[in-house]
Order: C-alpha cells, then structure tokens, then sequence
C-alpha cells in the first residue's frame, strides 16, 4: 500500500512539474529574447490581466514600480489604453525579467519585469 502511495505522490509532482514548465515557457520565450516590441509587452500584459482575473489565488505581478517605462507605469495603473501605449511605444524596444514562486514543487513564474531599453 505504502508503495502505490508512494509512486501516487511521485507522479503527482511530476505532472505538476511538467505543468509549470509548460506555463513558464509562456513567459520564457520573451525572457529569452535580448529586447521585445511594444506589442509583445501588449501580449504579456494582456496574458498576466487575463490570468489573475481567472486565477486569484495564484496572481502574477506585473509591477509599475519595478519599470522605467512611465507610458507602462501608466498602463498598469489603468490611466492609459493598450492602443495608446502602442501609438506611443511602437518603436521602442524593452526587455523582459522573471521572478519564481519557490514555494510549490516546480518554482513558477510569478512575477514579470519589462524595461524599456533604451539605445545608445
């Protein structure tokens, strides 16, 4: 019996695991990137809104005070549109910075940090 419990516990974690590294491989794709476009900062904003409207208990942070961007710190305030941010960013480059929840058994992705670059 204890066997079985065992193998139960094991396969349980693994199919966690394996869920969190498909849902963090949303985010690591533009963590990867050395810069990112105004409209996929659009693309993770718009993810991270849609996801912590459907899941509460496990929000993500997209934090206004970790930018250096004011048109993104605005955005997340809510004090300007998406289609504002983009007639104002189109041409700007950011970058893209993950923190991890290391309390479940696979350490997920719980916080986006997204910096304009600016060029030299």
């Amino acid at each position: 019996m204890m066997y079985v419990s065992n193998n139960a516990k094991a396969y349980e974690a693994e199919v966690q695991t394996t869920q969190t590294r498909e849902f963090n491989a949303q985010f690591e794709i533009y963590a990867n990137k050395e810069t990112i476009t105004a409209q996929e900062v659009i693309t993770l904003y718009s993810y991270i809104q849609e996801w912590n409207r459907d899941n509460v208990s496990t929000v993500i942070t997209l934090s206004r005070y970790s930018t250096n961007s004011m048109d993104l710190k605005r955005l997340i305030s809510g004090s300007l549109t998406v289609e504002e941010f983009l007639d104002r960013n189109h041409d700007k480059l950011f970058t893209c910075q993950l923190g991890y929840d290391d309390n479940a058994i696979a350490a997920r992705v719980n916080e986006v940090i997204i910096k304009e670059k600016y060029i030299l």
